[in-house]
């Protein structure tokens, strides 16, 4: 059954993920593994066989940022995009900088002179936050291992 009552931004989104098939090379296998989705769910949904309502709120939620950070996420800037998740860090998880550089071993005015002005540290004092920053928000994304994929 072929559904016809879906809104402008949903026929959006389906694009964007025939998109991310087609011209990104994503294959539905990957998606299933990154959102536990069927990849039935998904053939049915591009062929407009069900709708993003067929999901739980969780599930439409991380599926649609998902679709959107892997379609337009490129064009944020490396720098912003450090930010962002050092913002994260810093309001959503309620770190200080002062912890979060101790948890990081990076003192915590290095990461306090980039917040401020990007091009205030070196490109390797840069490097060394990135990786420490990313490692960090992995670690506490995902603390439960034995359900990743």
């Amino acid at each position: 059954m072929i559904i016809n009552d879906y809104t402008p931004s949903e026929d959006i989104f389906r694009n964007m993920l025939i998109e991310l098939i087609n011209k990104r090379k994503i294959t539905i296998e990957a998606l299933e593994t990154i959102t536990s989705l069927s990849a039935q769910w998904f053939k049915k949904y591009i062929n407009r066989q069900c709708s993003l309502d067929s999901l739980l709120e969780s599930e439409k939620h991380f599926l649609t940022d998902l679709i959107i950070l892997l379609t337009d996420g490129n064009t944020i800037d490396c720098d912003s995009r450090l930010k962002g998740i050092i913002d994260v860090l810093l309001q959503i998880y309620k770190f200080d900088l002062s912890t979060l550089g101790n948890c990081i071993g990076i003192d915590h005015k290095l990461i306090t002179d980039f917040l401020n002005d990007e091009s205030s540290i070196s490109i390797s004092d840069k490097y060394h936050l990135s990786v420490r920053i990313m490692f960090l928000y992995y670690m506490i994304k995902y603390p439960d291992y034995t359900k990743l994929p």
